[in-house]
């Protein structure tokens, strides 16, 4: 059953994404704050069992990714970074299947703040999330083009383009991927290799063959 913490957020979320959608990125990002608030609550009419609870931790995480989206639109990267780790901290805690968080806290890391992809702690959330992708690409998310392109991309990342090429064809042969969300991916693709030409021009060589490879 629905916790009423879950459906008030989420009647906050889709406001929120209305007022993002009409650039009232401020308010948007306030009523995602409100959201919060609300998951975050403790109610004293509230027994909590171990599925709701890890239903409304879920919908937590959501909130915090959206509220990372909101603040890149708003040019503002070191909040959404720490927006997307928080959500992050859950997913892993709580083994959720989405890995949208983590797969933001890689790429802004390395897109924002200048860390390689030899970083220590980048390589610890690349092994983390590249394990938990390849159990979820073999089992719930062997249809999703996101969760084969992440993890393509995370290959990369970590230096084993040949699995990233194998994770490509899935993802085209298997998922029905739009035009729009190959466009989006390799945009990120791109940004990434800017970012480690210097740092790790094999993985950016790597990257760019990908990008080359994949079809418009």
């Amino acid at each position: 059953m629905t916790d009423l913490r879950q459906t008030e957020a989420r009647v906050l979320k889709r406001k929120a994404t209305a007022l993002r959608n009409r650039g009232e990125l401020k308010r948007a990002r306030e009523t995602l704050d409100e959201a919060i608030r609300v998951l975050e609550t403790q109610r004293p009419d509230y027994e909590p069992t171990i599925v709701n609870e890890k239903e409304v931790r879920a919908e937590l995480a959501d909130t915090h990714g959206m509220k990372g989206g909101i603040f890149r639109r708003m040019g503002e990267h070191d909040a959404a970074l720490a927006a997307y780790t928080k959500g992050a901290g859950i997913e892993e805690s709580d083994n959720l299947s989405t890995t949208y968080n983590r797969s933001n806290v890689i790429t802004l890391s390395i897109t924002t703040k200048g860390l390689a992809p030899t970083d220590l702690a980048i390589r610890a959330h690349l092994a983390s999330v590249i394990a938990h992708l390849e159990a979820e690409t073999a089992g719930p998310r062997c249809d999703e083009w996101w969760a084969w392109s992440d993890l393509a991309q995370f290959y990369l990342l970590n230096g084993e383009p040949d699995k990233a090429r194998a994770c490509y064809t899935n993802a085209i042969n298997k998922t029905g991927a739009t035009a729009d969300e190959i466009k989006r991916h390799v945009t990120i693709l791109g940004e990434l290799a800017d970012k480690t030409a210097t740092s790790a021009p094999g993985v950016a060589a790597s990257i760019r063959a990908a990008i080359d490879e994949l079809p418009r």
